[in-house]
């Protein structure tokens, strides 16, 4: 689960206006504030609560508006982190990025320990 604490675009190196339109991506700096699950090769590997990550998104993607990722909210971001740039998490169409609601974070970490016990 992360907050959104800024945006800013992050134009192409491509030539061609057309091809830069579909490659042009947005930059949203995340402030991390719980990992439910990580793996010892993900980004988030190596966070510790409260430190900043960038997500990138495909403008195009941001077009259909779904979701609409706002600063000052908050996101459960599932998927995998090999999606964006090094040190960076990238969203692509098998991820899933929705609002957070507070009363998820004892049921997250209720299946959290679950999973552990079944290792």
């Amino acid at each position: 689960m992360a907050k959104v604490i800024a945006r800013e675009a992050v134009p192409s190196a491509t030539k061609s206006l057309e091809d830069q339109s579909k490659t042009e991506s947005v930059k949203f700096t995340l402030q991390v504030k719980a990992i439910f699950r990580k793996t010892d090769d993900s980004v988030v590997s190596g966070l510790a609560k409260r430190q900043n990550v960038s997500l990138f998104v495909f403008a195009k993607d941001l077009d259909c508006k779904c979701p609409k990722i706002k600063i000052k909210k908050s996101y459960l971001i599932l998927g995998n982190d090999d999606e964006g740039p090094a040190n960076a998490l990238g969203i692509s169409d098998n991820s899933i990025v929705i609002e957070w609601r507070d009363e998820w974070y004892r049921r997250l970490r209720k299946y959290q320990r679950q999973s552990h016990t079944c290792d």
